[in-house]
């Protein structure tokens, strides 16, 4: 059970004259302590041995003055190097300053700077008693089971210790999360060690996460308004394998000898433009072209120049393994070879991009494999008897989306949109958030229809029944449709669509122009009726001929555009 001494307010209660007068007097101590202190620093000798003891001075009265701990390791380092390098000395004077640190974190619990001054001085310290460290982490955590310092502090010992995670500390975290279930480190910290203890045996690790799911829902029902057991659960059930695929690649023709070629990706990546080879070498990169940029995105393009005008794009585009940046380390590549005949559409993709799951690397954030669909659905009709036992507590109906939406189906997705709704009423102070879910699951929707056998040029996305908020994957829109009217809905941004020629977005709520560098097909925007207080940006539209700005009332600056026709 959560003891309630986490999330409460400071109180704001008046001082008395009593309580006036006494930090009155504590200030003026530590500022004459501090002067002291700063004395000594600036003086001909800062590194004298008399100095520990004026820092020491200052961290009783205030042991999160980081400038003094930095100061009082300077010291330190001088008399480990000097006339303490002897090396019983350098421990006595390590093992002085530890003494100091317990008496501090036992007031102190969560003060960073003393937990990485101690780390500082067992790095520095001859021989340091690191199976003592362990004791001292575990009697941390015995005071307080919930201190991410005391957890933070056993990973940095046990590492440090050369001891690899095992079984056993498996255990320790279950013994913590037994005696308090509203314990986000102890829970955390078990996501990690699961994957690090089992390794490659998945089915030790698949015993341990089916108890773990049993755990889980002893937990939320327990404690249903504690995100911890949540959290948790969604680490559980996983995420889909990430190995990096081709959506769709185009090339455009924008001159009468270029063209560029765009490829989609069903992930973020980086590339680099340079590094692509094509087959024929009569067709060259146009290298001061703005090609894709370094930062991760969806859609990757390069500029091409043909041989001549009005030559076809006939060749293949080789894009090697050390075109990539990708997120996650130790991957595996392959090439992926693009093929044009003379056509809009690349006729053949070959090669994939696998990279290893993050369970499987040395990455901060860990995975769990992705659960069955039939585990999914068991947890699905928990969730929704405990969303029918707790009505008012939110974690159970973002629980129930989160499964609803992974499992799909037209009749999950009306269910998580009423869901939605639900968590309007009870969370009104993140009614953004749950409206953007909506909108998400409506684009989604949209997607799907978009992309039926016999696709069209053009579309309109209508208002209803709901509005669009955002849009996160604009570049799973189809690219053989260039014209798209997305009026009246709630758009706060210029959605990045790589491919499209012609875009309409009045009335909806734009508060300004940007990434039209990134869409360098478009042609035409319109953008009336929106929030707009400036239209810079429009300049970095490398194809834009016509732009239609009226009824935007915030404008305060206007701009003119080469070759851009702007109706105001």
């Amino acid at each position: 059970m959560a003891d309630g001494s986490h999330n409460q307010k400071k109180s704001s209660a008046v001082l008395s004259a009593a309580e006036t007068e006494a930090n009155k007097r504590r200030t003026k101590t530590y500022i004459d302590t501090w002067a002291v202190m700063a004395t000594m620093r600036d003086s001909a000798d800062p590194f004298d041995p008399s100095a520990l003891d004026a820092t020491q001075a200052v961290v009783e009265l205030n042991p999160d003055a980081y400038t003094v701990w930095n100061y009082r390791r300077r010291i330190l380092t001088h008399l480990f190097a000097t006339s303490h390098s002897d090396e019983k000395d350098r421990v006595l004077l390590a093992k002085k300053d530890l003494k100091l640190l317990e008496k501090l974190i036992r007031i102190h619990p969560k003060s960073y700077w003393l937990w990485v001054h101690r780390r500082w001085v067992l790095e520095n310290m001859p021989s340091p008693d690191w199976d003592r460290e362990l004791l001292i982490s575990q009697m941390m955590l015995d005071l307080d089971a919930r201190n991410f310092h005391g957890w933070s502090y056993r990973r940095s010992v046990l590492k440090s210790a050369g001891r690899l995670p095992d079984l056993a500390e498996i255990e320790y975290t279950s013994a913590k999360i037994r005696q308090n279930f509203s314990n986000y480190s102890a829970w955390h910290y078990r996501s990690r060690l699961i994957p690090s203890v089992t390794g490659e045996d998945f089915e030790q690790r698949d015993s341990i996460i089916q108890k773990d799911f049993e755990t889980v829902r002893n937990a939320i029902y327990t404690e249903p308004a504690d995100q911890s057991a949540w959290l948790y659960q969604r680490w559980l059930l996983g995420q889909k394998p990430s190995n990096l695929t081709v959506e769709w690649a185009i090339a455009e023709r924008v001159s009468n000898a270029k063209f560029i070629v765009f490829v989609c990706f069903n992930t973020a990546v980086s590339m680099n433009p340079s590094k692509v080879i094509l087959s024929d070498t009569k067709y060259r990169f146009e290298h001061n072209a703005t090609n894709t940029p370094i930062t991760p995105s969806h859609v990757v393009s390069v500029s091409i120049i043909a041989p001549q005008a009005d030559t076809p794009l006939n060749l293949e585009i080789c894009l090697k393994p050390d075109c990539f940046n990708l997120p996650t380390s130790n991957s595996q590549l392959e090439d992926v070879s693009l093929s044009f005949d003379a056509t809009r559409t690349a006729m053949r993709v070959e090669g994939t991009i696998a990279t290893q799951s993050d369970a499987q690397t040395n990455n901060t954030l860990q995975s769990n494999q992705y659960q069955p669909r039939e585990i999914w659905e068991r947890e699905l009709t928990s969730i929704r008897e405990l969303a029918e036992f707790e009505p008012e507590s939110k974690w159970p109906w973002m629980a129930l989306v989160h499964c609803l939406r992974e499992l799909g189906g037209e009749s999950n997705v009306r269910e998580a949109i009423s869901v939605c709704d639900t968590l309007e009423r009870l969370d009104p102070d993140r009614k953004h958030y749950y409206r953007d879910t909506v909108s998400d699951f409506h684009w989604n929707q949209t997607l799907h229809k978009l992309t039926q056998p016999t696709p069209s040029e053009s579309t309109a996305i209508p208002p209803t029944p709901w509005k669009l908020t955002r849009i996160i994957t604009p570049h799973l829109l189809p690219p053989i449709l260039t014209i798209l009217n997305l009026p009246n809905h709630a758009l706060t941004d210029i959605p990045l669509f790589p491919c499209l020629r012609e875009l309409n977005l009045d009335n909806n709520f734009i508060q300004r122009v940007r990434r039209l560098d990134m869409m360098p097909l478009l042609q035409r925007l319109s953008i009336k009726k929106n929030m707009l207080t400036s239209l810079r940006g429009l300049e970095v539209g490398k194809g834009l001929k016509e732009v239609w700005v009226a009824e935007n009332d915030a404008v305060v600056e206007r701009v003119d555009v080469e070759g851009v026709l702007i109706h105001y």
